[in-house]
């Protein structure tokens, strides 16, 4: 019987994470992958892992990126096992020194802006979303710098899509036929918009940072997406952007 809870999951001693993992993401042993770097994007692979290099992360007994193939149109980008994996081995070390959090952002040069507009910036008049508004203006005004940018070889391997609902067209949403599922992709999107709005008509008053492409909604979205499927710590209090989820919240097959 598949445990009902993740403490359950976690005491049983038959329950196997891998498995778990790879049923949730539609992952079998006859899935397809293959650790071949598309030619187009070597480049920035090369350059992100010599920059993970220098600034002291390790990752071993794995390769990354492997690409798997669900489907003709199901396509994931992570890591996967090469070697065995000892019990509470570590695997990946990343330095907190190239890892995005609030404070790096809050305190970088943006930081007038910041204090300009608390009620978009501010946890006391935007409990809700000031974590958020920070990370995204600080992601689009480093992926804007290009290659001036310190995260740049991180931000140039992100992917330009990422599989969630808010990029589902209307009927796909539709086929799966849940009244629930529609009316709550309806409110997330126009909360996003919303959001994007408010953001928009503050950050469109400084054009010696921003661009009207780079805080267009088009750019929102993508980066609030990213938002939503790397940053944690939220709980915490200390919202973190996960540096080694490079890879569209998949992250292949452990062994």
């Amino acid at each position: 019987m598949e445990p009902k809870s993740s403490k359950e999951m976690l005491l049983n001693p038959h329950f196997s994470f891998r498995s778990f993992f790879n049923r949730q993401k539609g992952i079998s042993a006859a899935t397809s992958y293959t650790l071949d770097i598309p030619a187009e994007a070597a480049d920035r692979w090369k350059d992100f892992k010599k920059w993970l290099d220098v600034h002291g992360a390790s990752y071993k007994k794995v390769a990354c990126p492997a690409t798997f193939t669900l489907f003709p149109e199901i396509v994931y980008t992570g890591m996967i096992a090469i070697e065995d994996i000892g019990y509470n081995e570590r695997i990946v070390t990343i330095p907190s020194s190239i890892v995005i959090n609030i404070k790096i952002a809050f305190y970088s040069e943006l930081n007038p802006i910041f204090k300009a507009s608390p009620k978009l910036f501010s946890d006391r008049l935007n409990p809700r979303y000031w974590e958020e508004n920070i990370m995204i203006t600080f992601i689009l005004y480093e992926k804007h710098k290009g290659a001036k940018s310190f995260w740049h070889p991180y931000i140039n391997i992100l992917p330009e899509h990422c599989d969630c609902l808010l990029n589902w067209e209307d009927e796909e949403i539709e086929e799966v036929q849940d009244k629930i599922l529609v009316a709550d992709a309806e409110a997330q999107f126009t909360e996003m918009a919303n959001c994007w709005e408010e953001w928009y008509n503050c950050l469109k008053n400084y054009p010696q940072y921003f661009t009207e492409d780079t805080i267009s909604f088009a750019q929102y979205k993508w980066c609030y997406m990213l938002i939503y499927t790397r940053l944690f710590g939220k709980l915490y209090g200390d919202n973190r952007w996960s540096l080694w989820r490079v890879c569209d919240g998949a992250f292949g097959r452990f062994c």
